[in-house]
């Protein structure tokens, strides 16, 4: 039995305290969203097969995307703001990420020695 008292680690047998948070109710809402949303996954996949289902959360979430990206910019200059992309830190994310990728890439390329063909 291992016990530990931080926030977020192991607490009890490999359960996390999170989980044991949802397990016995102790924020309602978060709880009933993730019980709900499971239960709609799993109901959803009962009934349909597993690519509508994953085509259809794609279709929804591109569609949320698409209609927040919309009501901020008409939001934006309405109220004559200059707020820009709503999504731009997500964006200059996957574009550190990407430069950091390849330079390691890069750097590993060229310290690699120069191996002579086999033929």
């Amino acid at each position: 039995m291992y016990y530990c008292c931080h926030r977020h680690y192991w607490v009890y047998d490999g359960i996390c305290r999170a989980v044991l948070d949802l397990i016995y109710w102790r924020d309602v809402k978060k709880t009933s969203v993730v019980f709900g949303s499971t239960l709609v996954m799993l109901l959803s996949l009962a009934l349909f097969s597993v690519l509508s289902v994953v085509a259809y959360l794609s279709l929804v979430t591109l569609t949320v995307t698409i209609s927040y990206r919309v009501y901020r910019s008409t939001l934006s200059s309405l109220q004559k703001t200059g707020e820009g992309h709503p999504f731009q830190s997500v964006l200059l994310l996957r574009l550190i990420l990407l430069l950091t990728c390849l330079t390691s890439h890069l750097l590993r390329e060229r310290r690699a020695p120069e191996v002579a063909p086999w033929f």
